[in-house]
Order: structure tokens, then sequence, then C-alpha cells
């Protein structure tokens, strides 16, 4: 098959009525061998996001926006650059079922591999050619289920398969104008099946032989140390994995329970997979359902097949192998990627499996982050201060824009989230006269915060059952806990290494499970002056465990502004200070803080504004108004992002003699323009700034 350019081909009519359009520019990145492809928002003309539908728009008004002047956000290793080119073309964003197969490399001298035919054919679907000609895209209709044992980006022959997070660039040129986007559902479970696999996800049954009938299993597994636990389930009881859904019906938890059973059979038999579901059958959690085909496999033998991936040990029966675990112990149960593994009874054999990895068989993948880069999902942040620098404020406020979608303050401008829900766990105030009364003043959606009342005796830790259970029933992305000594319970030493070591693990793992941002609050040691990284009570330990560290503090002289101090990221270039200021009316967010790191950590007293940040200002507004006059709105939007402080732009504006007279409109509709008064060829600043020009500047930055 040949490409057949047809650019004068509309695009087919069901997508064109999609609002998922956007526009995308080309942008030379020194970090990688090729440009990236930077979605733009086609009505703002700034960057638009795959989780954010709003950044999108109809197709006429993305088509409208190729080759106009936009102003995006790029990511290099030395952090996010601001970079302001062309539109080069329009795309489409994956959502509402529509999805996309990327094949690159494929088309050499107008002929396709064989791979990228044999794909089109089985698909036919819309097919076009990629931007760069060398490459093709495929639209189409479908469900695409989730499969840990299948690639989304196969590293080994440049396929890629989306539904949701991405977006495709689209071009008009053709491959085969008979195929309109249809519907490929059963069409995509083949392709997936045969490009799509995982080098190592042959699952083996166990490495050693349990010498143990059905009957013999099930004696076992109910006489041991989780016994209750494995009856309930295997009585199809699955209370506790029911949970709440979003909108505040109650999910009975029935698959959340099979895979609890099945986790435990695991172990009971070796990784048996027969066995496994031989018991399964058995038991009253059995329903039709685990006969239903799920792609190409049934509910059943994926349950079975995540069960297995997930097991660590399993009993030995044999004293003829030597185990490499002996428990004589009192056994407990061990928290697992899956839940919570089955021990065997008291002086029993476990035989662990190794976990040796092959780096070549990890995909990698690009953090996930609830606030970037400040606090990463799927990993533990720390919020550390003084007392009365604002940690439960700030806390709450980030509950609330995660409630609401409200944007987050970032280097790169406020950039909005989807509403999600938040957990707060505290220890120090009441739910009722201070959380529920600070959350209604930060505007939370309060259906999506959550809390924790203590109802019974039994002490609340990051290590007891109920901690996860709160997390998992509350579908948190954020969880907040104040203060983390709180929750390390009684009988662990927060000084000692060892003993906080493992509660960090356990916390690190069920941020990972639940893809949740767990963020926890700190109190400091009294060594004022020391850095930032040392000021944690207990021990380092609990430092290291972070993958990020937040610092709150403010100016010796004016401590009326707090700066936010990113002192600590694994994750990626550490974001810059974020000021804010607590009012009656809650908190108010200053992006431009003239808080450094230094000052929040007690390092140097503030210094004036120099003559390079002065400079700096200056020569932004020569070069923003050297074609004529701008928006002043938008003027001090742009020095916001660019990071010049509001007193630096004034002080710019004022040695310029900046022009602002000149208006158009009325009341709230009124824009005010800023223009240079001279060439700036030829022009040197040699008198002030009239009275009555400066109160003009003036009414302008208070009216902003």
């Amino acid at each position: 098959m040949t490409a057949q350019a047809i650019t004068s081909t509309p695009h087919p009519a069901s997508i064109k009525e999609l609002n998922q359009w956007v526009g995308y520019m080309l942008v030379d990145n020194p970090d990688k061998p090729k440009p990236d492809k930077i979605p733009v928002n086609p009505q703002k003309l700034t960057g638009a996001m795959s989780n954010n539908p709003a950044t999108w728009s109809d197709y006429k008004t993305a088509r409208e926006c190729v080759g106009k002047q936009a102003t995006v956000y790029q990511k290099r290793k030395t952090g996010n650059e601001m970079v302001t080119g062309t539109v080069s073309g329009i795309g489409i964003m994956f959502a509402n079922r529509l999805c996309g197969i990327d094949i690159d490399g494929c088309l050499i001298d107008g002929k396709l591999s064989e791979n990228a035919a044999d794909i089109i054919n089985t698909m036919q679907s819309y097919t076009e050619v990629s931007p760069s000609g060398t490459g093709v895209h495929i639209l189409f209709w479908g469900e695409i289920e989730d499969n840990p044992s299948l690639y989304k980006k196969n590293p080994t022959n440049g396929i890629e398969i989306y539904q949701t997070g991405r977006f495709f660039t689209v071009t008009g040129n053709v491959m085969d104008p008979r195929y309109p986007v249809n519907d490929c559902t059963d069409a995509i479970k083949n392709v997936r099946q045969k490009y799509m696999q995982k080098n190592n996800v042959t699952i083996k049954s166990a490495t050693s032989q349990v010498a143990l009938n059905a009957a013999e299993i099930l004696r076992k597994a109910k006489s041991a140390h989780n016994g209750a636990a494995f009856s309930k389930l295997w009585q199809g009881d699955t209370s506790a994995y029911a949970y709440n859904n979003p909108d505040g019906s109650r999910n009975a938890g029935h698959s959340e329970a099979d895979q609890a059973l099945c986790s435990m059979l695991a172990f009971w038999t070796g990784r048996n997979t027969a066995l496994m579901d031989e018991l399964f059958r058995q038991s009253d959690l059995f329903r039709p359902k685990w006969d239903e085909m799920r792609g190409s496999q049934t509910y059943g033998a994926m349950t079975i097949d995540k069960a297995v991936q997930g097991c660590r040990e399993v009993y030995c029966a044999s004293h003829d192998t030597k185990p490499l675990e002996i428990r004589r112990d009192k056994a407990k149960v061990r928290p697992t990627s899956t839940g919570y593994a089955p021990v065997a009874e008291r002086g029993e054999q476990i035989q662990r499996q190794s976990s040796l990895v092959c780096m070549a068989d990890i995909e990698p993948k690009e953090v996930s982050w609830l606030w970037e880069p400040y606090i990463p999902l799927g990993k533990i942040t720390l919020l550390r201060g003084d007392p009365g620098q604002g940690k439960t404020t700030l806390s709450l406020t980030l509950a609330s824009i995660v409630s609401n979608g409200f944007a987050f303050p970032a280097n790169s401008g406020f950039t909005s989230c989807e509403p999600s829900n938040a957990l707060f766990i505290t220890a120090e105030d009441d739910l009722s006269d201070t959380i529920a009364p600070r959350l209604i003043k930060a505007k939370a959606d309060l259906s999506r915060v959550f809390s924790y009342k203590e109802d019974s005796p039994q002490y609340l830790t990051f290590t007891s059952p109920e901690f996860e259970t709160l997390i998992r029933d509350s579908k948190a992305k954020l969880v907040t806990v104040d203060p983390v000594q709180a929750f390390l319970g009684s009988d662990v030493d927060g000084h000692r290494a060892n003993a906080v070591r493992p509660v960090m693990t356990h916390l690190r793992n069920l941020a990972e499970k639940y893809s949740c941002a767990i963020v926890l609050i700190e109190h400091m040691n009294k060594n004022p002056g020391g850095k930032g990284l040392y000021r944690g009570l207990g021990t380092i330990d609990i430092t290291a465990a972070a993958r990020s560290i937040l610092m709150l503090g403010s100016d010796p002289n004016n401590d009326t502004e707090i700066g936010i101090a990113h002192i600590k990221s694994n994750c990626g270039p550490k974001g810059k200070v974020v000021g804010f200021t607590i009012s009656k009316n809650g908190l108010l967010w200053n992006p431009n803080t003239h808080l450094t790191a230094d000052i929040i950590q007690g390092y140097t007293k503030p210094k004036s504004e120099s003559d390079s940040a002065l400079r700096e200002a200056k020569d932004f507004l020569k070069d923003i108004l050297k074609d004529g006059k701008q928006n002043g709105q938008d003027i001090l939007l742009m020095a916001k992002q660019y990071g010049i402080a509001e007193k630096t732009l004034r002080r710019a504006c004022k040695e310029l003699e900046i022009n602002c007279k000149e208006r158009e409109g009325f009341g709230k509709d009124m824009i005010v323009y800023w223009k240079l008064p001279y060439d700036t060829a030829v022009f040197q600043s040699s008198e002030k700034v009239s009275p009555n020009e400066q109160m003009e500047i003036d009414k302008i930055f208070s009216d902003k």
C-alpha cells in the first residue's frame, strides 16, 4: 500500500463535530533529537492540556489558530521554558471513545512496512500520514481495556496505542479515503495481542511443588493468622472491600474481594493457576462474571494472572527444598502490591520468589503530577514549617483546589486540574470548629473532601489496615496527614531509622498503589539558620523517603507574606518560591514573591531589588512594546509568567516613561493600552515621568 496525498479531503465529519481540537507548535528541544509537538489552546493561544477539556475547542476555531503567535511552556531538563512561536497545525485530543494508533518510521519512499500494512488492513479505519511523512496515524472509536501485560508504547516496534492523555496531530494526508472513523473495539484487541505483548509476561506456576490437595489448602488457610479474613471471603462476604462511589452510592467491592481471595489462593497453591481456578469456583464469590470475556481473556483468568504477578512468596510444605526464609516468630500479615498477603502457620516454611528484574523489561514512564513540580502523584511529599506559618491553612487550600479543579499557582502560570477527591487526616484540630470552617472559607467542594473521625478506641496509624481503607474508600488524589509524627505509631521510635523506614516504605507503596499524592505535614526542630533539609523532627529517614519537600517561611522583617520553598525534588528541577498571605478572606497567592529559598530557610537577610532585575524588566517592556501598543492587562500577566515582580515592573514603567493614556471602551470592559513614547533605536531616558503620568501608571496597578 502506498501513501496517497489528498490534502484537500476534509477530515471526517464524525470527528469534526467534537470539541476536542487543539493547535500545536513544533519547538526544538536541545534535550531531544526531534522537536516537541506542544498542544496549543486555540482560544487563548496558550498551552493546552490533555486532562483539561477547557483548553480544547471546536474544529473551526482550531483551524483558525494556525499561523497565529502562541506562547507555551516547554519541559526541559533545566526546567520549564516559555516559548513564543507560530502555531504549526491542528490536532485532536483522545476522549469520548476516540482512540488512536501511531506507527513511527513505517513509511519509506511511499511504501508501508509489513506490520503497518497488516494493522491498517485489520483496523480498516481512518488513516493518514503523520506530519513527518514517515509514519501513520489511525483514528478509531473503541474501548481499550487496561492490561499490564500489554504495552501502550512498544519500544521494540515503534507502535503506540492511546485512548486518553494524548493527542494526535492531523494532516488530512489520507492513506485510503474509503475508510471513515470506524468502531474497532474488536479489531484493536487483535492488534494489541499481536503487536503490544511484553516479553516478560509469561507466568509459571510455583517454583516448588505444593503437596496439598484442595481440602488441605482450605483447612490451613482458614486456620492461619488471617484465617478469619479468608473465611469471610470464601463465604462471599465483601463488606471489608465496599466503598463509596463519587456520586454517593455504595459499591459492594466484589471485584476487589475477588482479587483479595485470589491473592491468598496464589500463596497457598504455590501460584498454581489451575488449582486457584478450581478453588475459586467452590467459593461463594464465584458468579457468572468469572467466565465473561475481557478482551482475549476471561475475567477470572485476568484476576488470577494479576494475583500471581503480585505473589512474592508461597507456602512450601516440603522440607526437602531449603527455604529462603523460615518464620518461627509470631505470624503477621505483610503488605504486598495486591493487598495483605497471608503467611503460614507458626513454624512453617515460606519460600520467597526472586524479585530480580531486568531493566530492559521496565517500560519508562513520566512522573505524574498533582501540582508540578511541587507535589508528584504516587509519591510522598513533606510540608514543613515552624508554628504559625500557615501549614494547615495551605493544606486545606490545596484540598479546595483539588476538590474544585481550581488552578494551581505554578511556574507556568495558573494551571487547572480535574476535580478530584481529597482526604485530610488530622490529630491536632477539631473537624467541626476548625477544619470545616476553613474549608468553607477556602470555597472547597465539601462533597469531595473527606476526613477521619475516630469513633472507636483503636488508634489510627500509617500501618493500620484502616489507613489504607480510608484512602481506598475516599478515592482521594490528595491525602494530607497532620502531623506525620502523630501517626507513626506508639511503638515506633521516630528517631530510629530502622523503625521509621518500614513505615515510610509502606506509605510510599500506598501512594503508588492508589496513584495519590501523600502530603505529610511536619513540625521542625529548634535549629534556626540550619539547612531546611535537616530541620525535620526525628530521623533523617523521613526526609530521605520523601520525593519532594516544601518548606514554609517568611521575611524576618515582614512576616505578613509567607513563602513556599521547594528544598528537595527527586522528580525533576525544583520549583521557584511561591508566596501567599493569609487574610480574613482566606489564602491569597503571590507566585512572584520577593522571598527566596535562602530567606525562608534563614540563610540571609532580604536584599533590595538588584539592577539586573530592573534591567530585565525594562528589556521585557521594550521587547513587548517594540511593535506598538499592547493591552496593559496582558503585559501584567506576561510579566508575572516571566517572574518579573510587580514592584520591579512599576519602576521599569517609570524609568521608560510608559504611556498608558490611550483607552478603549468603558467600565469593566475598558482596555488600557501601554506604549513606548519613543523610537527604541534612538531614545535614551533623561527625564522623569510627569506626576499625571505616574498617577495613570499607579491606577493601572491598583486596578489589575
